[in-house]
């Protein structure tokens, strides 16, 4: 037992904390919440102990307050979202892996960017109450429960215009993932084929598809719009006539249950947003820079390395990482490599990943616009910090 571990004479601090990283990628809520509680009780034996080995502590670092803070962020997750090592987790995956099996031997070293990678996986955990928007990521910014977040133009914008002093510092997705998916028989080819239909619109993708129907001249009340949650069963048993989706997600796991469907992309119909995309805030930029540059340096290993390879990723995330998950391998093949579609563009060969150009910048600005939210480029983002990273490390473009 990993509370057992921790206690242990023989413990190893990066083998634990590469197994407290994979466990904490596990959907299951009630098996995380037992996790959490053995952790706590080991944690707690562990602090009581002394002298600590000397590769627990540095004067500044405390292993014990990692774990707490792993604990605490361990008991807000609720659910990660379908399938995500085979798709958006892929990349998360390769860098932690990276980061914590290969920086050694110093436990400060790999506790801080194990840290950093757990709370960068804001996308992954329940919405924290109040903050400048209300939304999760930015909440969490807002609150400090946050260090740095995965999220979106159209949820950072809001929160930025309410005040919340944060930038976006890039984006994993360079094209907006998100489409409507309808039947093969029964097709939604674009927003106006919405009018009249039945969509299904998750709670957390409200904001999105409310954009798309502003920047496409749309309300709500020429369509119904059916509360939802992830599991798209609905579509396939005909209760609703379109779907909220990721184009990597959905879409290929209908088609392999045998539900041949069709799709639009948002990003062909006015809404060119940028997705997944790095939001901080401005005094994390100010005060941690380095420390936000060797996080977006080690997130930048991990998704080369499943952008090259995108079957040992889906591999990775059906034998190892996801593998209590009933994860189907030739699935997982399809969304890796469909994402590798929206994660890789011209410019990205030509600057690196994450990295949005002017040009986009003004396109994600003008699409905000769209959907009535007037903000600027300086406002909302900043490539600095990795205008900074590749020139100190240019082998990663």
């Amino acid at each position: 037992m990993l509370s057992q571990c921790l206690v242990s004479p023989d413990f190893d601090a990066g083998c634990y904390l590469q197994t407290l990283i994979q466990r904490l990628f596990c959907r299951a809520r009630p098996e995380t919440v037992h996790l959490c509680s053995r952790i706590r009780e080991g944690v707690e034996r562990l602090a009581e102990i002394e002298p600590r080995p000397a590769d627990f502590h540095s004067e500044s670092f405390r292993i014990p307050d990692l774990v707490f803070r792993l604990v605490d962020l361990l008991f807000e997750l609720v659910q990660l979202k379908p399938n995500c090592f085979g798709g958006h987790g892929a990349g998360h995956g390769g860098a932690i892996l990276r980061v914590i099996g290969v920086v050694a031997p110093g436990a400060d070293s790999v506790a801080f960017h194990a840290q950093h990678f757990v709370v960068g996986m804001a996308d992954q955990v329940v919405s924290v109450a109040g903050g400048a928007a209300g939304t999760g990521v930015e909440a969490g910014l807002d609150t400090g429960k946050v260090w740095i977040g995965m999220s979106a133009p159209q949820l950072t914008a809001p929160a930025v215009l309410d005040g919340l002093e944060a930038k976006i510092v890039g984006a994993t997705f360079q094209k907006n993932p998100f489409a409507i998916v309808s039947s093969a028989a029964a097709p939604i080819n674009s927003p106006q084929d919405m009018i009249g239909k039945k969509i299904g619109v998750q709670d957390s993708n409200q904001l999105v598809f409310g954009a798309l129907l502003a920047a496409n001249g749309l309300t709500e009340s020429q369509m119904t719009i059916v509360p939802a949650q992830f599991d798209p069963s609905p579509l396939a048993n005909g209760e609703v006539d379109g779907w909220v989706s990721y184009v990597t997600n959905e879409p290929i796991t209908l088609a392999a249950k045998g539900f041949p469907n069709a799709h639009f992309l948002f990003a062909d119909y006015n809404l060119p947003l940028v997705a997944e995309s790095f939001t901080v805030l401005q005094s994390t930029i100010d005060n941690e820079r380095d420390k936000l540059k060797a996080f977006l340096k080690a997130e930048i290993q991990g998704w080369k390395d499943a952008v090259a390879d995108p079957a040992e990723s889906a591999r990775l995330a059906v034998e190892v990482y996801g593998k209590d998950q009933n994860l189907e391998l030739e699935e997982q093949i399809k969304e890796a490599t469909a994402q590798n579609d929206l994660v890789v563009s011209a410019d990205t060969k030509a600057n690196g990943l994450f990295t949005m150009t002017p040009q986009l910048i003004e396109q994600n600005i003008a699409a905000l616009s769209k959907a009535g939210l007037e903000i600027t480029a300086e406002q909302l983002f900043d490539m600095s910090i990795l205008e900074e990273v590749y020139a100190e490390n240019p082998e990663l473009i």
